[in-house]
């Protein structure tokens, strides 16, 4: 009886993988061709998970850099005559409407834009670092150049970024880190 439901399932597997195989002694053979192209199918996804998740990494640092590009475009003078929704336009393109109104709860960037701007003139990031946390979810590390004139403060500031399958952040944390706060408080070392 065994043996009789081993002959079954190898004759339905033949029957499964069609006329491209051929039974011998108990066992299925399955011609290379099957075999490669399977390998290639496995590939092509393997890639174009790659290229979404790059496309993803692109749109996170993209984010990143406008978020912490603090003051970029003189962005201050729109919160001092209390135009939010101008302050926050070069956010729109990239965040979903609900990241925006948590940004625009918390906070963010303006509070990080004013305590600079009492010190520096500008911001420039020099390197964004991406580590896949769960789903969605990335933690990120961003090395950033606060200047003023010709003094340069090195920080760093850490965090999690979220972004959903259209490609767009939905959610951002900012770990406030003492040195972070005191670097743009203008607390130099």
């Amino acid at each position: 009886m065994h043996r009789m439901g081993l002959i079954m399932g190898v004759f339905l597997t033949a029957v499964y993988l069609g006329a491209n195989c051929c039974v011998m002694a108990g066992e299925v053979e399955i011609p290379a061709t099957m075999v490669s192209d399977k390998i290639e199918n496995r590939e092509t996804q393997l890639e174009e998970t790659e290229e979404m998740l790059s496309e993803s990494e692109e749109i996170m640092q993209e984010f990143l850099t406008v978020f912490f590009s603090i003051n970029q475009e003189n962005r201050i003078a729109c919160l001092e005559d209390g135009d939010v929704e101008t302050y926050l336009e070069p956010f729109q393109a990239l965040t979903t409407e609900e990241c925006l109104e948590q940004m625009g709860a918390g906070r963010l960037p303006s509070k990080y834009d004013k305590l600079l701007s009492e010190d520096y003139e500008s911001v420039e990031v020099e390197e964004i670092e991406l580590d896949h946390y769960a789903d969605n979810t990335y933690e990120y590390t961003v090395q950033l150049s606060l200047l003023s004139g010709d003094n340069v403060v090195e920080t760093s500031v850490t965090g999690q970024i979220g972004i959903d399958d259209g490609k767009k952040i939905y959610n951002i944390y900012v770990k406030e880190e003492k040195g972070f706060i005191d670097s743009l408080a203008g607390e130099k070392d």
